[in-house]
């Protein structure tokens, strides 16, 4: 990871990560992406969230190139769609 936008990706994802975890509220219908995430440790977060970062940036370097549209929207709906099939 070299990249400084794959880099801040990563922080970002790290620190929703840890925001899931020390959430004070629990719902009794969690879903199982958040239950996942609150039994990861700090060294799990980290690492996800570096995975995650890489493919997303991939996605957004492919999507670039090929000279289609970029969007905000869909920069979330493929982090999302990432964390949930890890």
């Amino acid at each position: 990871m070299i990249n400084p936008r794959e880099l801040l990706l990563a922080e970002t994802i790290r620190n929703k990560l840890i925001g899931i975890q020390k959430s004070q509220q629990v719902y009794e219908k969690l879903s199982k992406l958040d239950k996942k995430i609150l039994q990861m440790n700090e060294t799990e977060v980290e690492r996800v969230s570096k995975i995650v970062a890489s493919r997303v940036h991939r996605f957004c370097m492919r999507r670039k190139s090929s000279g289609k549209p970029l969007f905000a929207e869909m920069i979330n709906e493929r982090v999302k769609k990432e964390l949930e099939d890890f």
